[in-house]
């Protein structure tokens, strides 16, 4: 068997760390975990594959436990065996945030946050409906399209995103939704969308005992997170 043969399917998102190789599947809307060194036996049978970074090259046929792991990712819908609604296979990379608006706060008047409301009441509605009606692949899907389109208009941090992720989180408390990284992350980063401001949403994952988290980062600034806690966790997927 040649290499090059499988394809990463384009809603799989991974990562590798010492000892595991995690995958999100948005599709299925789940995390799978794999030792890393037999992930990494495959990748040169992945198109894409970064050989020189992991110090691997091309070889002519697959070793025996390789191509069981190829066939069970293939069953699982991970990889394909043709370039239709695929992707370079390679592994995210994302540089954790060195800094957080949490130790910097730009303050919120009251009359600021009132002149906002009807725009942060539009997001938290929108994503909690989306949250209930739609699939996480097609959610994360259109912020993916919305931060393409606007590329030319990504900026970096500042004041103005400080002061509007200040009162997002100073009204926060007024939508009856606990607490939960994934919606209050994408609700921020629906409500500053809305000001042409388009930060990029960061999923992470963090092994032994398991965890999942997500967060807005800005450049080098964690928007709704601290950086000790964002920094537990590897990247595997950042839109």
């Amino acid at each position: 068997m040649q290499s090059r043969d499988y394809f990463l399917r384009s809603h799989i998102f991974f990562c590798l760390t010492e000892t595991f190789c995690f995958i999100l599947d948005l599709k299925m809307d789940r995390y799978l975990s794999l030792d890393s060194r037999s992930f990494k036996s495959l990748g040169p049978h992945l198109h894409g594959w970064p050989a020189k970074a992991f110090g691997t090259s091309a070889g002519s046929e697959l070793a025996p436990a390789a191509a069981s792991l190829a066939a069970e990712l293939v069953a699982a819908g991970i990889l394909g065996m043709d370039r239709n609604d695929s992707k370079e296979a390679r592994p995210t990379t994302w540089r954790l945030p060195t800094h957080t608006l949490l130790d910097r706060p730009e303050h919120a008047s009251a009359l600021y946050c009132t002149s906002i409301f009807a725009n942060f009441l539009k997001a938290t509605t929108r994503v909690n409906r989306q949250l209930r009606e739609s699939s996480l692949e097609s959610i994360i899907g259109s912020i993916a399209k919305r931060r393409e389109a606007y590329a030319r208009v990504v900026q970096a941090f500042d004041r103005d995103c400080a002061k509007l992720t200040s009162a997002f989180s100073k009204l926060r408390p007024v939508f009856p939704r606990n607490y939960l990284c994934l919606f209050d992350s994408i609700a921020l980063i629906e409500f500053l969308s809305q000001y042409r401001i388009f930060p990029t949403l960061v999923f992470g994952v963090r092994p032994e005992p398991f965890g999942a988290h997500c967060w807005v980062q800005m450049a080098d600034m964690v928007l709704n997170d601290t950086v000790e806690y964002a920094s537990a966790f590897t990247p595997i997927m950042a839109i």
